[in-house]
């Protein structure tokens, strides 16, 4: 475990004197792709059958790299890539991503390489039983493939709001309309400091600068920690197995 910005400063530790206890919250923002879960390349091949079946492009995603990115810019990319000077049209994104989204599922049935990544979902219970964590997600996937791959992993429930590629294409923007909810769920304005972006990505870093909060980076996707120290996350974990050092950082 690195912890690039070192430990919490005082000025960031909140003063526990005269404080209404009712609104001492947190808010932790999750990623799901490589945070969360890992699909065993469910995604991909989902992603490459609807491509192929509506516009007669194989293989698709052997084109880009896909990783932090939002799911109707990867499509964008894929044809760009594909079929140069010939840009998608909106409709047609979402066209592609509604039949993604259908043989996603087909496609997590099938594979036997899914898995929950470690120390979940028991952290998720534990920022739950605490009463004191507005727990979302703060992710690429539209909202309706996030919650095909976190439901086959048993982890849907644990998610009540988030920021998703169908809220906003640009990372930035889902991840402030995450925050905008957290505390919309808190019912009050929980501070910057205290509201935390977990992802396995440069992409979540550069978010969750862009929206003035705090970011646990994971080394759990594509990227070691050592690609992403470089980015200066405030905290960088080689995993979420170690519970109690995450609710320490989290301030719980």
């Amino acid at each position: 475990m690195v912890d690039p910005a070192g430990p919490l400063s005082l000025a960031c530790r909140p003063s526990r004197a005269g404080r209404d206890t009712r609104m001492d919250k947190i808010a932790v923002l999750f990623d799901i792709d490589g945070t969360l879960v890992r699909t065993g390349g469910a995604g991909a091949r989902a992603l490459d059958r609807a491509l192929d079946e509506l516009h007669g492009i194989p293989d698709g995603m052997s084109r880009v790299k896909s990783a932090g990115r939002t799911d109707p810019l990867i499509v964008r990319d894929i044809f760009r890539a594909a079929k140069p000077g010939h840009p998608l049209k909106d409709e047609e994104v979402y066209r592609v991503l509604a039949r993604y989204v259908e043989i996603l599922a087909q496609e997590l049935r099938d594979t036997d390489t899914f898995r929950v990544l470690p120390g979940l979902p028991d952290l998720l219970e534990d920022l739950h039983a605490s009463g004191k964590a507005i727990v979302g997600l703060a992710t690429g996937n539209v909202e309706s493939g996030g919650k095909v791959k976190l439901s086959h992993g048993g982890l849907w429930k644990y998610f009540p709001f988030g920021g998703f590629a169908t809220d906003a294409e640009d990372r930035s923007e889902l991840t402030r309309i995450a925050v905008r909810r957290a505390r919309e769920s808190a019912g009050y304005e929980i501070p910057s400091e205290r509201i935390f972006i977990v992802g396995d990505t440069p992409h979540d870093i550069t978010a969750a600068r862009a929206s003035g909060v705090r970011v646990v980076a994971v080394a759990t996707g594509p990227h070691e920690s050592k690609d992403l120290h470089p980015h200066r996350p405030d905290f960088l974990l080689e995993n979420l197995s170690d519970r109690r050092r995450f609710l320490e950082i989290v301030g719980l």
